[in-house]
């Protein structure tokens, strides 16, 4: 019963909040409507058309998806980047498109900015409603933590006003959007923490304060703050470190990391293919065989094992890198990051090999 009052909860939220904002709008501000689905056009242009499809290209290849396997803090960081370069450049592009004519209304970046987040927020929203028609019985599994999704958009559709309160000042100096870029780009990126521990509760604490701390500086910024070249500077700078933090482990990659001094990079990949290999034959005894867990059951990789089939026939192996890793007991072992080529598409392994050939460690991922 929780979890499905958390569903209403969520639909009242990514639904009712942005429609709500709409009627009023078409009843006391009909200019806003106009700029309102302006501003769910930027989202869905930007995010649905440009952004999505070409990450799902690049998902394709064999070097992202192993620099997403051996580099996640990095690749987190490449994500945020390009939603804030995205939706940030739509969101400046659609102002100086209502500037061309006549000065826009004081009030449009609060209704851009409604509608952008509005629409990102009823795609979430939409979820909620499936779930609740067709499986009850998941959110009354989940519980109350299924509220954590309207709880996540109400912070969300904050920033997203507040960005575009950022993006709006880049009418009167370019430098603010850099400025809306980087924010995006941070914001997005707060989801990181999670991979140190941070509960997801309190994930959402984190960016409920981000976002209304964000919303005050910029309307502060939006009614007469002056960007100074230093200001300037010190964005070009963070832009700089933020693209290095992506291409330096992104070359790192491409070169191939460094194995511990026992270890032969032929050797230990064809040990991780081996491994792979019993996963494709549904042989679940066998890979728990090879581990070095004596309490390591087939049960443990049915789940993996249901992803692998689902993937249709193995059609041979891609891409693959190699790196180090120690355990708590100062042993080193081997990381084998392998891209397999399935006949619905690929999967990204990661093989963990100790000296002697055992496995401490196996991950797949679509």
């Amino acid at each position: 019963m929780i979890g499905q009052l958390a569903a209403v909860f969520n639909i009242a939220v990514c639904i009712g909040i942005p429609l709500g904002a709409l009627v009023w709008l078409a009843l006391r501000r009909r200019t806003g409507v106009k700029v309102f689905l302006l501003g769910a056009a930027g989202f869905f242009v930007s995010q649905m058309l440009v952004r999505q499809p070409l990450l799902a290209l690049l998902g394709q290849t064999d070097g992202y998806r192993l620099f997403t396997a051996a580099h996640p803090v990095a690749q987190a960081l490449f994500l945020a980047l390009t939603a804030g370069l995205a939706e940030e450049t739509a969101r400046y592009l659609v102002f100086c498109l209502l500037a061309r004519n006549k000065q826009p209304e004081r009030g449009t970046p609060l209704w851009y900015g409604l509608g952008h987040g509005g629409l990102e927020a009823v795609l979430v929203g939409l979820n909620s409603v499936v779930l609740l028609a067709a499986a009850p019985e998941t959110l009354a599994a989940a519980g109350g933590s299924v509220a954590l999704a309207g709880v996540e958009r109400i912070a969300a559709m904050t920033a997203q006003v507040a960005l575009s309160f950022v993006a709006y000042c880049a009418l009167r100096h370019r430098g603010f959007l850099l400025w809306a870029i980087l924010l995006h780009g941070l914001y997005d990126f707060c989801i990181v923490l999670q991979l140190f521990g941070l509960t997801p509760l309190a994930l959402e604490g984190v960016m409920m304060v981000f976002s209304l701390l964000l919303l005050a500086g910029a309307v502060r910024l939006w009614k007469g703050g002056r960007l100074h070249k230093k200001a300037q500077g010190v964005a070009g700078l963070l832009l700089a470190g933020a693209l290095a933090a992506v291409a330096v482990p992104a070359a790192m990659t491409a070169r191939g990391g460094t194995l511990p001094g026992w270890a032969d990079a032929g050797a230990v990949q064809a040990q991780a293919r081996e491994v792979i290999g019993l996963m494709n034959a549904g042989d679940y005894e066998g890979v728990a065989a090879r581990c070095a867990d004596p309490n390591a059951t087939a049960e443990l990789f049915r789940q993996g094992g249901a992803t692998v089939t689902a993937m249709g026939g193995f059609q041979g192996y891609g891409g693959a890198v190699c790196a180090a890793g120690m355990l708590p007991d100062g042993r080193q072992y081997a990381m084998v990051y392998q891209v397999a080529d399935y006949e619905y598409g690929k999967l990204t392994y990661t093989v963990n090999l100790l000296e002697d050939g055992s496995v401490t460690g196996f991950f797949v991922r679509a």
